[in-house]
Parts: C-alpha cells; sequence; structure tokens
C-alpha cells in the first residue's frame, strides 16, 4: 500500500480504462459487476467483485472511483486533484470498507457473513449470459434492452424486470429482434417439426402468423416470410394494430420498441383476463402464484389449458394457500375440448423461468 505525503493511500496505477476489465477477463463476472453498477448499488458491485477473488480495497476503490468518471479513461490522479483525491477517499471509506469487516487474525477484509449473494449465483452462467444480454446495446435506440424494457414495462402489467428478463433468455435466447421461430428442431429423431403452425417472432416470441413451412432436405422450407399469413389474426398482429392502427409487414416486424410492447401487452393481458375469470384465485396481481399460473404457464401451454385445470381444482387450490397452489397442480390432468386430456400438469417451463428470475434477483439485490 503506497503511503504518498499528506494521504494513507493513493489510488492504484490503472491497467486499463475500463475500470471493469481492470479487476477480471471473465465475461459473465464483467457482466454481473456491470448490472449493479448501472442499478446504482455500489456496494453489491464491491461484494461481486470480492467473491471473485478481488479483495485489494485500492483495487475495489479503483472500480467504483472510475466508473463514477468514465471521462478520466482510468488516468492517474494526480496530486494537484484534490477534490477527485478526497472522493476516492471517501468511496473508500463509505462504499468499499462497510462492504468488508476486518478478519480479526489477520487484519484482511473479508466478504459479510450476511446479505452477500452465494458464489454460485455469480459464477452461474446462465445468469452471466442474461446479464450480458440485458446489457446489450438497441443500436437504433442507443439504450440497453433492459432500458427499453423498463421504459415500456410500466404501460403493461409492471411485471418484475427478472421475469421478464428470464423469460427473453428462455425463450429467444441470443437471437433476440431478430428470432423468427417456425417450428423446432427435434433432436431425438433428427428431423424438423413444423409445430405450432405460426410464427413466434422477436423478444418475446409473441404467436403470429402462419409459416407454412415443411421439412426440406434435412431442413426447412417455408411458404411464407415473417410476420406470416394472416398475422392480423395474431396476438402478434392484433397487438401492433391495437397500438399503431396498422398491421407489421416483412420490413418493419423486426422494430425494437413495437415487439418490447406488443410482447408486454400478450403477456400482461392474458394473465389480466385469467384473472378476471377467476376472481377469487387470483386477488393480487403481484404475486407469484399469478405471475406463474396467469401469465408463464398461459404463455407456455396456452390459455385454454389454463382455463382448464383452474376450472377443475377450483375448489381445491381455493382450499390452499397461494404458495401451495402450484404445487398442488403438478402431475393432475385435464381435458380441453377440441385437444383432448392433458395426462399431466407440467410446470417446467414456468419452473426455469421463475428459478431464472430469482438467480437474477439474488445477484442484482433489487427488483424493479
Amino acid at each position: 500500500m503506497r503511503t504518498p505525503i499528506g494521504l494513507e493511500m493513493w489510488p492504484a496505477e490503472r491497467e486499463t480504462s475500463d475500470p471493469v476489465n481492470a479487476i477480471t477477463s471473465s465475461w459473465i463476472q464483467q457482466a454481473a459487476i456491470r448490472s449493479a453498477l448501472r442499478a446504482g448499488n455500489e456496494a453489491l458491485a464491491v461484494r461481486l467483485a470480492s467473491l471473485i477473488g478481488v479483495r485489494d480495497e485500492n483495487k475495489l476503490t479503483d472500480l467504483i472511483f472510475y466508473t463514477r468518471h468514465p471521462e478520466r479513461q482510468g488516468r492517474r490522479l494526480e496530486r494537484s486533484e484534490q477534490q477527485l483525491i478526497r472522493e476516492w477517499l471517501d468511496v473508500r471509506d463509505r462504499v468499499v470498507r462497510p462492504a468488508f469487516r476486518a478478519d480479526p487474525s489477520t487484519g484482511t477484509p473479508v466478504p459479510p457473513t450476511t446479505s452477500t449473494p452465494p458464489v454460485i449465483q455469480v459464477a452461474d452462467r446462465e445468469v452471466g449470459a442474461t446479464l450480458a444480454m440485458a446489457a446489450r446495446k438497441v443500436v437504433s435506440l442507443g439504450i440497453t434492452l433492459e432500458e427499453l424494457i423498463l421504459r415500456h414495462k410500466a404501460e403493461f402489467g409492471d411485471l418484475p424486470i427478472e421475469v421478464l428478463l428470464a423469460f427473453i433468455r428462455k425463450e429467444a435466447g441470443t437471437h433476440l429482434f431478430d428470432d423468427a421461430t417456425a417450428g423446432y428442431w427435434d433432436k431425438k429423431t433428427k428431423k424438423y417439426v413444423p409445430q405450432p403452425k405460426f410464427y413466434e417472432l422477436g423478444v418475446f416470441q409473441t404467436p403470429a402468423g402462419i409459416h407454412g413451412c415443411i421439412p426440406d432436405n434435412g431442413g426447412r422450407k417455408c411458404t411464407y416470410d415473417p410476420p406470416g399469413r394472416n398475422v392480423e389474426s395474431s396476438q402478434f398482429g392484433k397487438g401492433w394494430h391495437r397500438l399503431t392502427g396498422k398491421y407489421p409487414t416483412k420490413d418493419t416486424w423486426r422494430d425494437p420498441t413495437m415487439q418490447v410492447r406488443i410482447g408486454l401487452w400478450d403477456l400482461s393481458s392474458t394473465g389480466e383476463r385469467i384473472a378476471a375469470e377467476f376472481p377469487a384465485l387470483f386477488p393480487s396481481k403481484s404475486s407469484e402464484w399469478y405471475i406463474r399460473m396467469a401469465v408463464l404457464y398461459s404463455f407456455s401451454k396456452g390459455a385454454g389449458w389454463t382455463r382448464a385445470y383452474l376450472s377443475k381444482y377450483k375448489a381445491e387450490l381455493l382450499a390452499r394457500p397461494e404458495d401451495q397452489r402450484w404445487d398442488f397442480l403438478r402431475g393432475k390432468s385435464a381435458y380441453l375440448q377440441g385437444y383432448g386430456t392433458k395426462p399431466q400438469f407440467d410446470p417446467e417451463n414456468v419452473n426455469e423461468k421463475m428459478a431464472l428470475a430469482a438467480k437474477l434477483r439474488t445477484v442484482r439485490g433489487t427488483t424493479n
């Protein structure tokens, strides 16, 4: 630790102008720390950095200080910059040091035993990938994907941001605004399966028009380009028309703002319809039970199956607390006219999204 005249410690020499890159080369770890910094949670960023092995309080102070001052591009402080030096010391004393407690045997700073995310939350590759996805710039708008969602989610149900990010990660993966899903590839048979018959478009994979795809030489051949035939009858088309008075075309369907607004509308409006039909089962639209069953299960399996299960087991569900209803449905069967009997309730798609959302919430330390 350096001790120049008049100072008990001096900011460390920077190896890079990016303060996050300076402490780790792992993009997953970088994404987690940047997410905390973007949320304004500097203490969480310090704890996350400590969990990957950064225990030097100089480096941790640099992380916060140079994030606050990107205009410096990592330039070392000079003795003449007394105001900035005082700020650096204030960061150390008020942000970095309080995030630690001293080990009485060594005096070495170690993470506190409470309020610290478990290591698995930081090291989890899917969490890191999701945070990186959230931080991706929407080039045409100059903001990140997460900022775009936050800009519009209050218009449509105001679902938790972690649930929305987990949803996009599981449904759209890395394709995001260019994603036009048309059927799927069966890994067991190694054949293309053209089901469902409609496109699922964009970051929220909103149901759109008919694709008309068929297997073709180990791949597929589609009759209609996205957004598909009869798009005006689909949720994607209805949402687009509701917001603009027009319908999407092959030249406009990739619009990021429209995809986000339509996706949020599709999720929230379906959930609200289910809640309106079963008001006793969904007294609150902010409960985890509502998000799981009315919103996510309706998207995953269809609102028809949601209604079928809620109708058949309404009395049993009402007799249970909300936090027991989801597990109660596991393994249950239901009948839907035109589709027959579903032999058992399948919660896995929803469970995966909610598990990822919980990890994100733990790592970020806040919910928007």
